[in-house]
């Protein structure tokens, strides 16, 4: 798990970075962040018995 999140905050830095250079405004960034959160973390929220989610990180990597 914590491999994948290494990789997971690699790819959205980039993701944002690159919003960032294509807009020039950090406004869109901040508005996929919120949707990124919201959807991903907890529309989409399971809850296992007992174990960690592990197909979090392939959800947020998705939207």
């Amino acid at each position: 798990m914590t491999l994948g999140y290494i990789v997971l905050s690699g790819i959205m830095s980039l993701k944002w970075s690159l919003l960032f250079k294509m807009t020039g405004s950090l406004f869109i960034g901040i508005g996929d962040h919120i949707f990124n959160n919201v959807v991903a973390t907890n529309l989409l929220h399971l809850v296992a018995d007992g174990t960690a989610d592990r197909l979090q990180i392939i959800r947020i990597l998705v939207t």
